[in-house]
């Protein structure tokens, strides 16, 4: 992992949540189950392939990299996405379970360093 693909990969990621976020909490009926359990795995779907852009991780960085992309979509959140659809969002369970979601995502998809040290 180097540290211009990981920020990179930050930058891109809070894009792509924002967007995802955006889409989802304006135009969508976001207290149905079905759309909920959609989202979840809209933001599986998208971390799993982010996480994987980054490069080999060990579980520490792992760690770091799930704490910071839940810090920085609180604030992507807070700043941008709560004036364009609400603060109600911040109410819902979807919206924490997908910040749950991406911390788990993240720590179980990323390329994981011993697995490429055996490889190698």
């Amino acid at each position: 992992m180097t540290a211009k693909r990981f920020y990179f990969v930050l930058l891109l990621q809070a894009a792509v949540f924002f967007a995802l976020r955006y889409v989802y909490f304006s135009s969508v009926n976001y207290g149905a189950p079905g759309w909920e359990f959609l989202y979840c795995a809209a933001v599986a779907v998208a971390t799993t392939f982010l996480i994987r852009g980054v490069g080999v991780m060990n579980y520490l960085e792992a760690m770091f990299a799930a704490f910071l992309w839940v810090v920085l979509d609180l604030l992507v959140d807070a700043l941008v996405t709560g004036p364009l659809v609400g603060y109600a969002m911040f109410a819902t369970a979807s919206l924490w379970a997908g910040y749950g979601t991406m911390a788990v995502f993240v720590f179980i998809m990323n390329k994981k360093r011993y697995v490429a040290i055996r490889h190698g």
